[in-house]
């Protein structure tokens, strides 16, 4: 029997409820996303596998017409998609309507292998993982390091609250920024991009719902999950560093996870996780989740030179600061100096010790939180340890490092002459923050500085770091100038010029 690839823009309830019944764990096909996604811009379409007499398979996507590009995303591809008939209609379809970019995706899909396609620029392995919410123990196979995180936030008297207004969304976009600038922090390349309006078209359509793991009023975690009637998809979260000293996370999805399971859910999704990832890997797969292999493509149908433009019109559009920034590549940092032999102010802090780490106790930061983990992945990038760790009863509050002439690496932003020192990757846990322990720390180091015969101990931040500035002030150094780094493009690649007037100062 023939089979027949068909398309349907604009479509009507009765072929939604028939990709529903095919799919029912599939929050993406649902009638209440196809509207969130209209109230974002999208125009829906649907594409279908049938005969004469049954629809063997479908999917949703999302067509979107912009001044010079349109552009067509498929997020969840369906199952049973290794007739070549989808892929000639696809295609065809594609060229027809004169599209230029085609993203396919397979949030909560089936294994399925996606061939080779006209166009393809990108294509990524990701890896989903999914509870089985039918189960009678769901957490046989919880992780240890899940299982103390649940005791700590419980412990703490973390509380779960659902919600759906508008300032819980913007919190909830504002959560995702703080994950996203610890992975920036760890080297990893995500997105800027962050709108709340997705979220509130989310949970305003019905298609989503979220959750928020609070503490005394704050939120510390927030999680977006799409709904079908026999499903869930984990579409987003992020947690602040309070939250995760805390275990908010891990405690918030466990906590989710069960209301869903009372719900009569079947399927939990928890997201994907790609394999350069590691550490959400071990997240995800830490509530026993099943892996699910799969993989998504991203295909460029137009011309060279319609890219270029396209590409330059939205960053000249959008943020045209941005598009120079992206040109010059601006980097611009507060400066602050001192002489440490002047620093003044309080030098000693109840309960509360400065003291030089040691290599062995850097190292053993490998295995602990993310915060830490960092400083242990700097020791061994630098090859030299000049670290010092605030202790509040015997507990590590904070760690700085300070840098000397001998130690500054070339090319550094301040680039230090001999008798200067820089004190600099500052973290304070994220339970000690709000006690002073940032300037004691500073006021500490200056002493330290001036007894080894430092003349001149400078700082710097990124001019938006307001937090960092404060602490910094109430040390006792001075805002000296702001150092501005530009690397321009070059047929080599880029070629750095950094523009220092706080040295006209004569510091």
């Amino acid at each position: 029997m023939a089979i027949e690839f068909c398309v349907e823009a604009n479509p009507p309830q009765e072929l939604v409820a028939q990709l529903v019944s095919l799919a029912p764990t599939n929050p993406f096909y649902t009638p209440k996303y196809i509207a969130a996604m209209q109230t974002t811009g999208y125009e829906p379409i649907v594409f279908t596998l049938r005969t004469s007499t049954a629809l063997l398979s479908g999917c949703t996507a999302f067509l979107r017409r912009g001044r010079l590009n349109k552009s067509l995303e498929i997020v969840s591809l369906p199952a049973l998609i290794d007739n070549q008939d989808f892929w000639d209609g696809l295609i065809d379809f594609c060229r027809r309507t004169r599209l230029s970019w085609l993203d396919i995706g397979t949030f909560g899909s089936s294994p399925t292998k996606i061939p080779s396609l006209p166009g393809e620029i990108a294509r990524q392995k990701r890896c989903e993982y999914v509870l089985d919410l039918t189960e009678g123990n769901l957490w046989e196979h919880l992780s240890s390091n899940h299982r103390r995180n649940q005791k700590r936030a419980e412990a703490a008297g973390v509380l779960i609250r659902q919600v759906s207004d508008e300032r819980s969304c913007l919190q909830h976009a504002e959560s995702i920024g703080l994950s996203m600038r610890r992975r920036r922090f760890r080297g990893e390349k995500v997105s800027d991009e962050v709108s709340y309006q997705e979220f509130l078209a989310f949970t305003k359509s019905g298609s989503g719902e979220l959750f928020q793991a609070v503490l005394k009023g704050k939120v510390l975690s927030s999680l977006m999950i799409l709904m079908s009637d026999r499903g869930a998809y984990y579409q987003s979260a992020g947690t602040s560093p309070e939250g995760m000293a805390v275990g908010a996370s891990p405690f918030l999805v466990k906590k989710v996870a069960e209301l869903l399971k009372e719900r009569s859910i079947e399927l939990f999704n928890l997201g994907g996780a790609s394999e350069d990832n590691s550490g959400l890997v071990r997240f995800k797969s830490g509530f026993g989740a099943s892996a699910i292999q799969l993989e998504s493509v991203r295909c460029y149908l137009g011309s060279n030179t319609k890219k270029k433009l396209s590409t330059a019109y939205n960053l000249l559009r959008k943020n045209p600061i941005g598009l120079a920034h992206e040109i010059l590549r601006l980097e611009q940092l507060y400066v602050y100096s001192v002489d440490p032999a002047t620093v003044t102010g309080p030098t000693e802090l109840i309960n509360a010790e400065l003291i030089k780490l040691s290599d062995e106790v850097l190292n053993s930061f490998s295995n602990k939180d993310e915060i830490t983990a960092e400083q242990a992945a700097r020791f061994k990038r630098l090859g030299f340890n000049e670290a010092y760790g605030v202790y509040v009863n015997g507990e590590l509050a904070h760690i700085s490092w300070m840098i000397t002439h001998d130690r500054d690496s070339p090319g550094s932003f301040l680039s230090l002459k001999s008798g200067e020192a820089e004190i600099t990757h500052c973290v304070t846990l994220p339970q000690f923050r709000g006690l002073g322990i940032y300037p004691f720390a500073i006021r500490k180091l200056c002493q330290i500085a001036a007894a080894k015969g430092i003349k001149r101990v400078f700082m710097i931040t990124n001019v938006s770091n307001i937090p960092s500035q404060r602490g910094i002030l109430r040390a006792g150094l001075a805002l000296t100038g702001k150092i501005t780094r530009t690397n321009l493009p070059s047929p080599s690649g880029r070629v750095s010029f950094t523009y220092r007037p706080h040295r006209w100062f004569g510091t």
